[in-house]
C-alpha cells in the first residue's frame, strides 16, 4: 500500500514538471490563449538566445526560452494580417514570408482581403536537401491602390545566379487593381531553379503582370490575366530560361502576351496557352534551342508568333489558329537566318484564312529551315502560301 503511495506521489510530481515546461500567453490584439513550450534550441539546433525571439514563434518569459505550439504549417495571422480593404497588410505578410522562408516552413494566408499597399519582398531560399517552402494564399484577394510590383525577388536585377533559390512555390490568390493603370509588373522573379512553381493566380486591371528574368527549372501554372484594353506586355522573359514548363497561361488583351527578349531560351516546354486579343502573341527576340509549343490557342490577333533571332530548334504543333476572316492578321513572322529550324506539324488547325495569311514577311535569302506540314493541301492553298513566304521554305502536304 506504502509503495502505491510513492508511486503516485512521483506521478505527481511527474505531471507538475511536464505542466511547467509549457506557458500559456493571451495574444491582447486577438484575443487568443496561445500555448508555448519551453525550448532551449532553435529550429536549426543552435542554442537560443535573445537575437532569435521574434515575439511570433519564439518568445522569452522569466529568463526562459518558449516556441508555440503548432502542427506542421504557419499562419499569417499569427504575424498580424487582417483581411481588410483600409489597414496595409505589407508588412506584417512580409515578416511572415521571411520567417518562413528562413526555416523552410510552408506559410497559409487565410482566405479573404488584403489591401497591399508597398513591395512584398521574397528572401532567397536555398536548401541543399532541395526542402519546399509553400507560399499559400488559400484563394486570397490582394488589393492594391497604386503602381506598385507586389512580389519581388530579393536579388532582382543581381548577376545571373549569384544568388538562386530552390523550391518556392507561390500561389492561389487574385491581384485586384483599382487604379487599372498600373506600369509595374505584379510579380518580380529571379533565378529560380529546381522545384520552383508559380501557380494558380489571377489578376484583373494589371496590364504587366510577371517580370522572369533569368530562371531555370520554373514551372508556371494556370495564371489567369484580363485587362479591359490592349496594352502591356502581360508576360515578359528576361534573360536566360531553360528547362521551363508554362501550362495554362492566359494574357487576355495585351500588346505583347508573352515575350521573350534577350538571353537565350533552351528546353522550353508551352502547353494550353491562351493567345487573344493581342497585337502579338508570342514574340522571341531571344536566341531560341528547342522549343515546343503546343496544344494551345490562338484567336484575335495581330501576329500570333515572332522569331526576330536564331531558331536552331522549335516545334510547333496541334494548336487551334482562328484568323476570324481578318485579312490583317498573320501566323508567323520570322527574320530569315541560316540556322533556322523550325517546324508546323499537320495537327495545326488553321481557321478564317486564305492560307495567304500564314506568313507575314518574304525572305527570299535564307528562307530554309521553316517546314509547314499538312495532312491535306490543295494547289490553290499552296500558292496562296507561297505569296508571302521566302523561296526555300518547304511545304509537306
Amino acid at each position: 500500500m506504502v509503495n502505491k503511495y510513492i508511486l503516485f506521489f512521483f506521478l505527481f510530481l511527474s505531471q507538475i514538471a511536464v505542466n511547467a515546461q509549457s506557458i500559456i500567453v493571451l495574444n491582447d490584439f486577438t484575443n487568443e490563449n496561445i500555448k508555448y513550450h519551453l525550448v532551449r534550441h532553435w529550429e536549426d539546433g543552435t542554442i537560443m538566445n535573445e537575437g532569435k525571439v521574434d515575439g511570433v514563434i519564439y518568445i522569452k518569459k522569466n529568463n526562459y526560452y518558449y516556441k508555440r505550439n503548432y502542427d506542421t504549417n504557419l499562419y499569417s495571422s499569427w504575424f498580424g494580417t487582417i483581411p481588410n480593404d483600409t489597414l496595409d497588410d505589407a508588412d506584417s505578410m512580409q515578416a511572415a514570408i521571411n520567417y518562413a522562408i528562413k526555416t523552410s516552413q510552408n506559410l497559409i494566408v487565410p482566405s479573404g482581403r488584403y489591401y497591399i499597399d508597398k513591395t512584398i519582398i521574397i528572401p532567397k531560399h536555398f536548401h541543399y536537401s532541395m526542402k519546399n517552402v509553400k507560399l499559400d494564399f488559400s484563394n486570397a484577394t490582394l488589393l492594391i491602390r497604386n503602381d506598385i510590383t507586389v512580389f519581388q525577388s530579393d536579388n532582382w536585377d543581381s548577376k545571373v545566379d549569384s544568388r538562386m533559390s530552390n523550391g518556392i512555390i507561390l500561389g492561389n490568390f487574385e491581384i485586384l487593381s483599382e487604379n487599372g493603370d498600373t506600369n509595374s509588373y505584379a510579380l518580380k522573379i529571379q533565378d529560380y531553379h529546381q522545384g520552383s512553381k508559380i501557380e494558380n493566380i489571377s489578376s484583373f486591371n494589371v496590364k504587366n503582370l510577371l517580370h522572369s528574368k533569368n530562371n531555370f527549372y520554373l514551372e508556371l501554372y494556370n495564371i489567369n490575366s484580363n485587362y479591359n484594353g490592349r496594352a502591356g506586355k502581360r508576360f515578359l522573359f528576361e534573360g536566360y530560361h531553360a528547362l521551363n514548363k508554362f501550362t495554362k497561361l492566359t494574357a487576355t488583351n495585351s500588346d505583347v502576351c508573352y515575350s521573350f527578349e534577350g538571353g537565350m531560351v533552351a528546353a522550353i516546354d508551352m502547353s494550353n496557352i491562351s493567345i487573344e486579343g493581342c497585337a502579338v502573341g508570342i514574340n522571341f527576340s531571344s536566341e531560341v534551342y528547342n522549343l515546343h509549343l503546343h496544344s494551345s490557342y490562338f484567336e484575335n490577333f495581330e501576329t500570333a508568333l515572332v522569331f526576330s533571332n536564331y531558331i536552331h530548334s522549335a516545334k510547333v504543333e496541334n494548336n487551334y489558329v482562328n484568323f476570324l476572316n481578318n485579312e490583317s492578321s498573320y501566323f508567323l513572322q520570322y527574320k530569315g537566318l541560316p540556322a533556322n529550324n523550325i517546324t508546323f506539324n499537320s495537327g495545326n488547325t488553321y481557321l478564317g484564312t486564305s492560307m495567304k495569311n500564314l506568313v507575314k514577311n518574304k525572305e527570299d535569302i535564307y528562307g530554309d529551315g521553316i517546314v509547314f506540314e499538312f495532312n491535306k493541301l490543295e494547289d490553290k492553298s499552296i500558292q496562296m502560301m507561297q505569296l508571302k513566304m521566302g523561296k526555300n521554305i518547304k511545304i509537306n502536304k
